[in-house]
This record gives C-alpha cells, sequence and structure tokens, in this order.
C-alpha cells in the first residue's frame, strides 16, 4: 500500500498526521509506503527531514508547479510500476486526484480519499487558493475525489454531511478518523518552573493557543472574546505559541503586560501548553470550520487543558458538552476563567488517551485496511 501525499511541506502536523499514521499503519500492514511530492524549493532539507521520519518514504519534487499536478501522475504511474504496490491511500483533494489520473496506467485497485476538510470551501472562504486556474477547478476535484474513490477517510461527521450535500454522496464506504496524537507521546503534567520561565506566577490564569495564523483560526474573534477578560481581572494571561498576526500584535499591544507570543520547535509546545489553564480554539461560523477536526484539540486535552471551543467546530463543540473538559463560547455565553486543578487536568489527559490516541482509533484503522484489501 501508499500512503501519497502532495505539496504538503514538512511540520508538526505533517509528522502527526502522516509519517506517524504511515508507521502506525505499518503495525497492521506492512509494506505502507510513503511517497511525498513537495515543492523544490528547499527539496534537499525537506526530503531529508521526511526521510527521517518515514525511513524508505519516497520523496519527489513537484515540477514545476503545484497547479500543473499532472505530470506527477506520470511519475507516480511509474513508481507503482517500480514497486508493485496497487493500493493507494492519498492525502487530500490534489493526492487523490493524482492518484486518480495514474489509475489506469499504474494499475491501481483501490483508492481512499483521506478527506481533510472542506477544501473547496476553505479555498473561498479564506482565499487559500496558491493560483486562480487551480482554484477555479478545486470544487470539481474535491467532488471527483470523493465520488470516484473505493473508500474514504473523513475526519468528522460534518465532513460527510458536506459530501453528500455538496456533491451528492451516497455510500457507506467511508471510515471517521479525526486527527489523532503521535504515537508514543507521555502525558504531559503542569510544571511550576515552566509557568515561571514564561513569566507566570501562581496566580495568574493563562489562556493558550497554539497553532499556525491561517485565516480559519479567526483571530479578530479570538481578540474580542479576549478583550473583556483581559480588562476586568489582571491576573488573566494570554500565550500565543504562534506566528505573527495583526489581531495578534494589536492585542499585545493593547495588553502588553498580559499578552505574550512565541515561536517555539513543535516539540517544545506541549511542555509550554501544559503551563496554561485553557486552550483556545475559537472560529467562525463557516462551513471551513464546521467540518474541522482541529489537530490543537487533542493536543490541548493531552496537555492537560480544558478547551473553550466556538458553537459548531466538527464533533468537538458536542465532545466538550458531552464530557464536560472545557467551554462552549457563544455570543450570549458568560465565562470567568478560573486556575484549571489536577482533577481537570487529569480528565482531560485520559479523554485525549482514551479518544485520540492512534490505538483508540485501531479498530477503524482495521476497518480502513480491511476495505482496501476487499
Amino acid at each position: 500500500m501508499i500512503y501519497l501525499t502532495y505539496g504538503d511541506p514538512p511540520s508538526g502536523v505533517y509528522a502527526s498526521q502522516v509519517s506517524d499514521v504511515v508507521r502506525y499503519l505499518n503495525r497492521q500492514e506492512p509494506r505502507v509506503l510513503l511517497v511525498a511530492f513537495i515543492s523544490i524549493r528547499g527539496f534537499l532539507k525537506n526530503r531529508t527531514r521526511l526521510r527521517g521520519e518515514a525511513p524508505g518514504a519516497w520523496v519527489l519534487p513537484i515540477l514545476p508547479r503545484i497547479n500543473y499536478w499532472r505530470p506527477s501522475a506520470w511519475v507516480f504511474t511509474l513508481i507503482c510500476r517500480l514497486t508493485g504496490k496497487r493500493r493507494v491511500i492519498a492525502r487530500g483533494v490534489l493526492a487523490c486526484n493524482v492518484a486518480l489520473a495514474a489509475r489506469r496506467a499504474a494499475g491501481i485497485t483501490s483508492i481512499c480519499y483521506d478527506g481533510r476538510g472542506a477544501i473547496a470551501a476553505e479555498w473561498e472562504e479564506y482565499e487559500v487558493a496558491p493560483f486562480r486556474n487551480l482554484k477555479r477547478q478545486i470544487r470539481k476535484m474535491e467532488k471527483h475525489a470523493v465520488l470516484m474513490t473505493d473508500y474514504r477517510i473523513a475526519v468528522s461527521h460534518p465532513l460527510v454531511d458536506y459530501w453528500r450535500a455538496s456533491f451528492g454522496y451516497q455510500s457507506d464506504r467511508h471510515v471517521i478518523i479525526p486527527c489523532t496524537l503521535t504515537t508514543g507521546l507521555a502525558a504531559v503534567t503542569a510544571d511550576p518552573a515552566a509557568r515561571e520561565k514564561l513569566g507566570f506566577d501562581e496566580a495568574d490564569i493563562v489562556l493558550v493557543y497554539a497553532g499556525s495564523v491561517s485565516g480559519w483560526q479567526s483571530f479578530r474573534l479570538v481578540s474580542s472574546f479576549l478583550t473583556p477578560l483581559l480588562e476586568r481581572d489582571p491576573r488573566t494571561r494570554v500565550l500565543f505559541l504562534s506566528g505573527t498576526d495583526k489581531a495578534i500584535s494589536d492585542i499585545t499591544r493593547a495588553f502588553p503586560s498580559q499578552v505574550t507570543r512565541r515561536w517555539v520547535p513543535h516539540h517544545e509546545v506541549r511542555q509550554m501548553l501544559a503551563a496554561g489553564d485553557y486552550g483556545l480554539l475559537l472560529r467562525e461560523a463557516r462551513t471551513t470550520n464546521r467540518v474541522a477536526a482541529p489537530t490543537k484539540f487533542a493536543e490541548y486535552l493531552a496537555a492537560g487543558l480544558p478547551v473553550l471551543i466556538s458553537e459548531g467546530i466538527g464533533d468537538y463543540t458536542e465532545f466538550v458538552q458531552k464530557h464536560g473538559c472545557g467551554h462552549v463560547i457563544g455570543s450570549d455565553t458568560a465565562f470567568t476563567p478560573v486556575r484549571t486543578g489536577v482533577e481537570m487536568r487529569q480528565r482531560c489527559v485520559g479523554l485525549a488517551e482514551k479518544y485520540f490516541s492512534k490505538d483508540a482509533m485501531k479498530d477503524r484503522y482495521a476497518q480502513l485496511v480491511k476495505n482496501m484489501s476487499a
């Protein structure tokens, strides 16, 4: 079996949601091969990194640009012929269309679309398309990926509902596998020394955001939520583990003694998360967010943080309500933060292990492998 990615650069998310998945699948289905098409920019460095995470991976350059993906289908045909592998899990719309284009010539018998979100909606709502002509094609390509494959992974139940409403998907040949935690990571406990190092004392109540500064992260919404909390109580502190963004810069200038932004290597993030009291997962009410499975949700829980989440975020708003592991923040929600105690931290860590470890998804991965073999 081949796990195929196209245009995804190495990152903490890639290490957790691709390389680690390949290693895990190899425990159930030996000889799963990662094939990654990546940008020629920084190619040698990124190839070394990816092959370090997934030994034996085939890492190839995209030529000449990501929107000219068809030549990669010819290359992928050759890879399938050389390796003798005839089953493909394709992560995302572009990788899936590469696999579908290669299908006949490569002799591929089974293709699984690994659906990570509502891609056409995301490109329309947040203008993330790298090329205009690719944006014009993406809805048709997403429909092709959903309807023309043999099996599907969806990260949430609302994503399947989106497929049904948008593309007329009527099958039940899919499995729900949310974004999971990296295998083998030990639980992180709160460390007073880490809080002190970040400039927080025991009386402070620390709200943490960790992740990218992409448009769907809705920083204006985050800022409007945080501002009254910061004004009301000087003990409320905010830690952004992210890149720069105008909304973050604005709130930092308004509350310089209460807001901190850091950018740290991915392997250091979990220890810093554990220095907080809540994880922030606030997003606008758009299709992109309604079907999402944010990686940071499980990471917050694994660090012992209850989650402050918006209404209607994938399956996760309901999860918070059902398991009492945070607060749902709506337009009429009154919320007063308090220090998170040991009992709540332990509950969050337990929920992360029970519902978001790869072993928790063992039966679903087995179902995937079985259906790919049928």
